[in-house]
Formats: structure tokens, sequence, C-alpha cells
């Protein structure tokens, strides 16, 4: 250090900071690393940037630079300023090591030659000792026979059988529409709209509102009606199809 040789070149990257702020960290960084061998000793750091050459910052009343400048100050050094053209050593700790090539014949790894995939069709076509079994290895193996299928598929059933277990299956399936559809419209009131009338439209889903956001919109004219359920109605979208309304999604106007 007291030859002047360069101890350390370091910089942390920071997207969206000030160049001051990297330069005083890559210090702070260099000087925490090496601080064994600096404690006690008079170093000097070399920077490209000019505004901290003899920490000539104190206009500046920024609580993270005070923080770095508090730090640094129990070490006894000075900042020189060189510029970046001057400084071509690369750096020591941003850098990963080079590897040197392995001249031991003993560890390399050795290479297996590459082969078609018709060369290997070809050797089993005459290998007379290959034999189709049509069962799975773990069933030639262990004697364990290994199906996707479940249990009941493979019991002897009657095409009777299948045909009442469709039908419980298809009655069960019926019960829990006409179940769910019953929970669904205790909270529903139907309404009848016609072309003409001013109605309020729901302002999206409420997860995709936010907290502020108003719970409907409006009122706006229905301009033409579609079916019995849609609506068509002006709310200034350019895409039509961003003008269809399902009836669940409108409010009359109260009287």
């Amino acid at each position: 250090m007291e030859k002047k040789n360069g101890c350390i070149f370091f910089k942390k990257i920071k997207r969206g900071t000030e160049a001051i702020y990297l330069e005083c960290l890559a210090i702070k960084e260099a000087v925490k690393y090496w601080q064994y061998w600096l404690i006690g000793k008079h170093f000097t750091v070399y920077s490209d940037h000019k505004p901290l050459e003899n920490m000539n910052i104190k206009s500046r009343i920024d609580e993270e630079l005070g923080e770095f400048t508090y730090y640094l100050s129990q070490y006894d050094f000075k900042i020189k300023y060189a510029p970046g053209k001057d400084n071509l050593e690369a750096d020591c700790l941003s850098r990963n090591p080079v590897l040197e090539a392995v001249d031991d014949t003993d560890e390399q790894l050795r290479i297996v030659n590459l082969i078609q995939l018709q060369d290997v069709v070809t050797d089993q076509e005459k290998n007379e000792n290959i034999q189709i079994t049509g069962f799975t290895p773990r069933y030639l193996l262990e004697g364990t026979e290994v199906s996707f299928l479940p249990e009941e598929l493979k019991q002897s059933k009657t095409a009777e059988d299948w045909m009442i277990a469709r039908k419980i299956a298809f009655e069960n399936s019926v019960r829990s529409h006409n179940y769910n559809k019953k929970l669904i419209d205790k909270n529903r009131i139907q309404h009848n709209f016609n072309t003409g009338d001013m109605v309020y439209v729901e302002n999206g889903h409420k997860l995709n509102r936010r907290k502020l956001d108003e719970l409907r919109i409006g009122p706006y004219r229905i301009e033409e009606k579609i079916s019995d359920t849609i609506y068509r109605i002006n709310t200034g979208h350019k895409k039509l199809e961003s003008n269809l309304f399902h009836i669940t999604k409108l409010i009359p106007i109260p009287v």
C-alpha cells in the first residue's frame, strides 16, 4: 500500500443509483474486505469519480453518503482521482477466475463414439436373442403386473351393469347441478329490460376492482336486446364485443 499498488478494484452494480453512491459503496466494500490489512495503516484509494477526491462531498447532506463517510472515518486513507482511461487493471473480485487446461490424460473424460439409430435397429434385427414378450419389464423381473386400469374395470361385468352405472352417474350429476342452481338463484333478481331503458353497469369483477373504485358505472341506455340475457349498451368501448353485457351485470335505475 505504501508502494501505491492498487489493493482492489470493485464496484457493486445497482440500477437507478447515482454514480457517487456507487463509488462510495465500492470504496466501503473494498475497505471492509481488506480491513484486516488496512487498520492502523495509511493507504490510498484511486477513483475515477472526481467529486470523491479528498472526500469533497461536504455539500451533500444525503443520509446514505453520511453513513459511508462515518464508516470510512475510522481509517487513515486518502482518495486520489485517476481517470478511467488510465486504469487498465481488471477487477479482481468481480471477475471469475479462468480455469487452466488440464494436461493430465488420466483425469480427462473419455469420449464415446456416436452411433446412428439406424445402426442400433440393424443390430437388433440381426440379434437372435432379442424376443418380444408383450410384458412389461417389471413383470418379467419381479412378476408384478402393472396396469393403469382400475380394478373395477377388470371385473367381469355385463353391458347391463355398465348401463346402470352410467344412469347412476348421470343422476348424481343432475342432482349436483340442481343444488348449485338453487344456491345461485336464491339471491338473483330477474329483471326484464327493454330497448331504451336506462341501467347501471357493474364495474368489472370485484376481484379486479380497486379499493376506491365505483361498484357500478352509468347510467347508460340499452341500444339493443340481443337475447333474453344479452344486451348491447354503448359504454364507449372501441371493441363491439365489449359493449355486450349479461343481464346479471345490469342494475335498473331506482324510480
